[in-house]
């Protein structure tokens, strides 16, 4: 056996307020992945929390000699991370010789680099990206000669298989699950249980789950008071939980506003709860819903035609069971040991 690896995990764990969202969990992921493998590959895994550059900026320097004593750099940035801190981290990390793996959260990398030049020089020269999507690694390739990319699919971690509702029953179940914030589509839902109540609908229930945005949530909770019986927040889910959790639902309602949305990781936890989803057609939806198989797809922007795909999928109970049936067949890409598969041959 050669040389012990010496691999650090660097990005936003969330760990000082158990923050959950897609960077977090995402973090998180890899760095469970890596030390559940290290000894396969003989290393030993540590981590950085980058939330601690809100504490004291000094641990921003703290953090860079901790990089320097490290043989792997697996790095999981967000904008600003990489925008002003990527230069410096690169430099380091060539003087002391450290592998950079760059893994890549959302879609956003490609219109991010247009008009940084330095950047692109640099992440040319790491030595792997690892991109969610595949029509992001393409444009990586294609648009600035990254020769250096391998799509990495989101991924989860599960203790138990779960089987989730085989048919409906008499009360149908809708949920959401995500940052309640505009942009994630949040009117949407209540426009679709305004348009329930309308129409008399009085089996079917919104469920919305995720840490409110602060500056939405005195606007959220007043748009809660003033709703029908149709919708409730429900708080945070723990990330052990999701996918029991989601296993009780019908329907996964994702009509976001976010356009560079990547792979969202709770569409993959819906599909690791064998449900399908309602969406609207982000940049990289047609990639990840398959549709009339795991789920439907409706225009962007548009919550009239995403509220209608809804009532017609409630008016029709056995599309529904048969999207289900395509989700167990999906899911099974997103597991652990294809991700690890992949980050095992890059190394």
């Amino acid at each position: 056996m050669g040389k012990s690896k010496k691999v650090l995990v660097y990005g936003y764990f969330g760990l000082q307020d158990n923050q959950l969202d897609g960077q977090t969990i995402k973090t998180r992921s890899i760095y469970k992945l890596l030390h559940l493998n290290s000894k396969e590959l003989n290393m030993s895994v540590e981590t950085y929390d980058t939330q601690l550059f809100k504490k004291s900026k000094i641990n921003l320097f703290k953090s860079w000699l901790l990089i320097s004593k490290f043989t792997i750099l697996f790095y999981i940035p967000a904008h600003n991370n990489l925008k002003y801190l990527f230069p410096f981290i690169y430099l380091i990390c060539k003087i002391k010789g450290i592998e950079i793996h760059y893994v890549v959260v959302g879609g956003w990398l490609n219109d991010f680099l247009k008009n940084l030049p330095v950047h692109r020089f640099l992440l040319k020269r790491i030595k792997r990206i690892y991109p969610q999507t595949k029509d992001l690694s393409d444009n990586l390739k294609k648009n600035y000669s990254f020769n250096n990319v391998t799509q990495l699919h989101n991924f989860r971690f599960l203790d138990n298989e779960v089987n989730g509702k085989k048919t409906l029953q008499e009360k149908i179940r809708l949920v959401f699950m995500a940052r309640v914030h505009p942009k994630k589509g949040v009117y949407t839902l209540f426009k679709l249980s305004d348009k329930l109540k309308d129409l008399g609908y009085s089996n079917v229930n919104i469920d919305v789950y995720g840490p409110i945005q602060r500056e939405f949530k005195e606007e959220f909770e007043g748009l809660l008071r003033k709703s029908t019986i149709h919708i409730q927040y429900c708080g945070i889910i723990n990330p052990e939980d999701i996918v029991d959790t989601l296993s009780n639902y019908d329907l996964f309602l994702f009509p976001t506003e976010y356009y560079t949305e990547g792979f969202p990781g709770s569409i993959l936890d819906a599909y690791l709860a064998n449900i399908p989803v309602v969406v609207s057609r982000w940049k990289y939806a047609n990639e990840f819903v398959e549709q009339d198989k795991t789920g439907v797809i409706s225009k962007f922007g548009n919550s009239e035609d995403f509220i209608n795909k809804v009532i017609e999928l409630i008016n029709n109970s056995d599309q529904i069971n048969n999207l289900k049936k395509g989700v167990v067949e999906i899911k099974k890409k997103y597991t652990p040991e294809e991700a690890w598969k992949i980050i095992k041959n890059n190394i």
